[in-house]
């Protein structure tokens, strides 16, 4: 399932080469539009190098590295952004001249939906500063401060609002995926719980299936009858008492030992994620075997404990305790 990370979150679809090809457009108009008017020559090779600052804040705006831009980047886009305002504010020749201030303040702005709304907002309010020291000091006529101040004052603010909605709807797009995972790995968990318990019953099944048949068709329940039933009984048990321990060998060796008289009991936690190993297996079958004792306990030790099975053997002459595999 496709993921959609936090930094794609705060990237805004800035970080995509799309991005950086239209704010290179806008760039070259502004450019076009500078050649127009006259600019470059009236403002000198200070004019050239506030496009060209404005430009590499833009390159730098628009790096195809997903989530926020590193805080060396985004202070150098307000540093070169501020560049660019100062030499407008300084040769500044009325209302129609001020795009590159607009660019420089747009770019700024971008910043903040971009993932670097602390640095974005203060680069922000540093150009508006800028623009008002600036009108203050000359006593510019107002009606030049506002067509001046508009769009770098707007900006920010339209900046915080994309990083709002873009933040907003990326959240909702997660949890939905969330909810879906979950979702998903819920289902895939009963699937594996509901095979586990068709397993244990079609198992349950071949074990008891033979002595009910016996005992629909008739047969009559003498001692062999009733032990064949316990027996099968006993062995439906264990495989529900401790299913990490059947193993066919194991099995064949519990069932003729209590065929013969002997009390084994099968102990342990439920665990379906551990299997016996071969040889441990045939270790028990071996200590199942001995005879002479009369009542034999096989227990399934918990992880973490010194070994995986304990085998108590009791009576007879033989009365020992053992855990497998033995060191």
């Amino acid at each position: 399932m496709a993921r959609v990370a936090g930094g794609d979150a705060t990237s805004s679809g800035l970080s995509s080469p799309a991005a950086r090809w239209i704010m290179v457009l806008v760039w070259c108009t502004g450019v076009l539009h500078g050649a127009l008017l006259g600019e470059f020559s009236a403002s000198g090779p200070w004019g050239v190098v506030a496009y060209v600052a404005a430009l590499v804040a833009a390159i730098l705006l628009t790096i195809r590295q997903p989530g926020p831009l590193p805080t060396v980047f985004a202070l150098l886009i307000v540093a070169c952004s501020s560049c660019a305002v100062l030499v407008v504010l300084v040769q500044y020749a009325g209302p129609d001249t001020v795009w590159l201030l607009k660019f420089s303040s747009y770019v700024v702005a971008l910043s903040i939906p971009r993932g670097n709304p602390v640095i974005g907002g203060l680069g922000g309010l540093r150009i508006v500063g800028l623009g008002v020291s600036w009108a203050v000091d000359l006593q510019t006529d107002l009606d030049d401060v506002l067509a001046m101040l508009a769009n770098p004052v707007m900006a920010p603010i339209a900046g915080f609002i994309w990083l709002f909605v873009t933040r907003r709807f990326v959240g909702r797009e997660q949890s939905a995926r969330r909810a879906a995972a979950e979702a998903e790995a819920r289902q895939r968990v009963a699937a594996e719980v509901l095979e586990g318990f068709r397993g244990d019953l079609a198992e349950i099944q071949s074990v008891v299936k033979r002595p009910l048949e016996r005992i629909v068709a008739g047969v009559a329940i003498d001692d062999e009858e009733r032990t064949r039933v316990r027996i099968a009984e006993a062995r439906v048990r264990d495989g529900i008492r401790a299913p990490q321990l059947r193993e066919p060998r194991l099995d064949a060796a519990i069932a003729e030992a209590r065929g013969r008289g002997v009390e084994v009991v099968v102990l342990g936690e439920p665990d379906r994620n551990r299997n016996l190993q071969p040889e441990t297996a045939a270790a028990i079958a071996s200590l199942v075997a001995t005879p002479g004792v009369v009542r034999i306990t096989v227990r399934s030790l918990p992880p973490g404990r010194r070994g995986e099975v304990s085998v108590v053997l009791e009576g007879g002459a033989d009365s020992r305790s053992v855990v497998l595999p033995s060191e």
